[in-house]
C-alpha cells in the first residue's frame, strides 16, 4: 500500500470517527440543584454543620446530621463543590458537569486535623496542592478538561494524549508513549482495578488503536502519573493512570440515546433498590456498512459495554462491581472493485485483499472492590480477572469455501487473575499504606501457517503451539 492510499483510508477513518454528534433523550426538571454529602476521608462518617459553597462569592448551604447538603443553582455548567467544617481540613470535590438530566450526588471527603481548633478560615488559591504520595509527577485531568479539549472529540485516549510529556503518535492510533517509552510500559486503573485494554483495535501488548474504549460521561476525573508512582500501583514503568468512575444517580434512573456518525449508544444510571445504585453503557458501531459505501476494502465494526454497580452493606462497608469490554471485528470488501474502472484503484484493492487477513478480537475485565473504613483508617480487597483473545485468519485468494485454501489461522490468548489488599490510615502527622497482592496469569498461542519456498513447489504446513 503506497503512502497515498494510506493517508486517504486514515484520514477517512479520522472523518467518521471524529465528526460524531450526541442527540440526547432524558428527563429534565424545571429547578436546577445537587444533593450531596460530606464526610470524614478515614472513616466515612458523616460530618454534620459543614459549610458549602461552590465559590468564594456563591451562597452556602450547610450539611445536616447525616453529613447531606441540598445546593441550589442557578444555572448547568461545570462546577466544583467546597466545604469546610471545624477540626477538619477544607476540601473540595472533583469538578463535575451539572445538566438539566445530569445531577450526580456529590461526595466531598475531609481530612482531620491533627490538632483540633475551633474554627477553620478557608480561602481558593490558584495554586494547586500535590499529593504527598507522589508530589512531583502527578497530574488532575478534570471533567472540564476532558469536554473542553480541542480535537479530543471525547475520546479518553485521544484526550490523553494532549497531557504534557506524552508524546503525539502520528496516524490514527492512540497509542500512549511518556518521554520515549513503549507503550506497553503504561499502567490503567479504573477505580482501583489494572484494565489492559483502552481502546478498539488495540495491538496485542499495546495500548493504541483508533477508537477509545471508556465512556467518557462515566469518569470523573483522571490521576496521571509519570513518575515516583504511588506505591499501590505496581509494574508502571512509563506512566500510571487511574481513572475514577462516578456513581449512579440515588433519586431517579437518567437514560439516553446517541446517535454518531459511526456508531448508536445507550447510556443509564439510577438507583437499584435503597442501598444500590448502576452506570451502564453500551455502544454498536455500523463503519461496515460506511465503508461499503465509500468503497473501501476493509470493513471494521465493534461492540463495547461499561457498567457499575455501587452496594452500601452499611455503615462503614461498601462494594463496588464494575465490568468493560469490547468485540473487534475486521472483515474484507470482497466485492469492492465491482463496477470500478479506474486501473490505479483496481491494482490498490486487489494489493490490500491480497495481504490483509479477517480479524477478531475480544476482550473484558470483571473486578470487584470491598471498602471497609474503621475508625481512622481505610481497608480495601481489589479482585479481577483480565482476558483477551485475538483471532487471524487469511484464506487463499479469500476463499473460504474450500478448508485447502487456509494459509493463517493464528488466535492468541491473554488471561490474568488477580487480588490486592490495602490498608491505609494515619498515626499523628503521618499517613501509612501497607498491602500485598498476587496474581496467575497464562497466556497461549496456536499458529497454522502454509507457505511455499524456491526449493518446494508444495505448500509447507507450519504448526506454533504455546501455553
Amino acid at each position: 500500500m503506497n503512502s497515498n492510499t494510506i493517508k486517504n483510508y486514515t484520514l477517512s477513518l479520522l472523518v467518521l470517527i471524529g465528526g460524531s454528534f450526541t442527540n440526547a433523550i432524558a428527563q429534565s426538571d424545571t429547578e436546577l440543584s445537587i444533593k450531596g454529602r460530606v464526610v470524614d476521608a478515614e472513616s466515612n462518617k458523616p460530618i454534620a454543620k459543614a459549610w458549602v459553597k461552590t465559590s468564594e462569592k456563591s451562597d452556602s448551604t450547610q450539611s445536616d446530621a447525616n453529613g447531606n447538603f441540598l445546593m441550589p443553582l442557578k444555572q448547568p455548567g461545570f462546577y466544583v463543590f467546597y466545604a469546610q467544617a471545624p477540626g477538619y481540613k477544607s476540601g473540595n470535590s472533583a469538578e463535575q458537569l451539572v445538566t438539566y438530566d445530569k445531577q450526580i450526588p456529590v461526595t466531598i471527603s475531609l481530612e482531620s486535623l491533627v490538632d483540633a481548633i475551633d474554627e477553620v478560615n478557608i480561602r481558593r488559591t490558584s495554586l494547586q496542592k500535590r499529593d504527598a504520595g507522589s508530589p512531583l509527577s502527578s497530574q488532575e485531568l478534570s471533567i472540564r478538561e476532558i469536554e473542553r479539549n480541542p480535537g479530543g472529540n471525547r475520546d479518553i485516549s485521544k484526550i490523553i494524549q494532549s497531557l504534557p510529556g506524552v508524546i503525539t503518535i502520528p496516524g490514527f492510533r492512540n497509542d500512549v508513549v511518556i518521554r520515549g517509552g513503549a507503550p506497553s510500559e503504561n499502567k490503567f486503573y479504573l477505580d482501583g482495578i489494572e484494565i489492559p485494554v483502552i481502546n478498539h483495535f488495540q495491538t496485542q501488548g499495546s495500548t493504541g488503536g483508533p477508537v477509545g474504549l471508556l465512556n467518557v460521561n462515566f469518569i470523573k476525573k483522571v490521576n496521571f502519573f509519570t513518575g515516583a508512582f504511588p506505591v499501590n500501583y505496581s509494574n508502571g514503568l512509563s506512566s500510571v493512570f487511574d481513572f475514577e468512575q462516578i456513581e449512579g444517580n440515588k433519586e431517579k434512573g437518567n437514560y439516553r440515546f446517541t446517535v454518531g456518525s459511526s456508531d448508536l449508544g445507550f447510556t443509564a444510571d439510577g438507583p437499584m433498590g435503597k442501598k444500590a445504585t448502576y452506570i451502564f453503557s453500551a455502544r454498536q458501531s455500523y463503519l461496515q456498512g460506511l465503508f461499503s459505501v465509500l468503497g473501501l476494502p476493509f470493513l471494521p465494526n465493534f461492540v463495547d459495554y461499561q457498567g457499575k454497580v455501587q452496594i452500601d452493606l452499611g455503615k462503614n462497608d461498601k462494594l463496588a462491581i464494575l465490568t468493560v469490554g469490547a468485540i473487534d471485528y475486521f472483515q474484507l470488501n470482497t466485492k469492492v472493485n465491482e463496477g470500478i474502472t479506474d486501473s490505479v484503484q483496481l491494482k490498490s484493492n486487489r494489493y490490500i485483499l491480497g495481504y490483509l487477513p479477517d480479524y477478531a478480537q475480544w476482550n473484558y475485565t470483571f473486578g470487584t472492590v470491598y471498602t471497609h473504613f474503621g475508625r481512622r483508617s481505610k481497608t480495601q480487597v481489589f479482585l479481577s480477572r483480565n482476558m483477551l483473545n485475538n483471532e487471524t485468519v487469511k484464506y487463499r485468494d479469500n476463499d473460504d469455501s474450500k478448508p485447502e485454501n487456509l494459509i493463517l489461522n493464528y488466535i492468541s490468548t491473554e488471561e490474568e487473575n488477580k487480588l490486592r489488599v490495602e490498608h491505609s490510615g494515619r498515626t499523628g502527622a503521618y499517613k501509612w499504606l501497607i498491602g500485598g497482592g498476587t496474581e496467575f496469569a497464562q497466556y497461549g498461542i496456536d499458529e497454522t501457517t502454509k507457505f511455499v519456498t524456491s526449493q518446494s513447489p508444495d505448500p509447507i504446513t507450519r504448526t506454533f503451539n504455546s501455553n
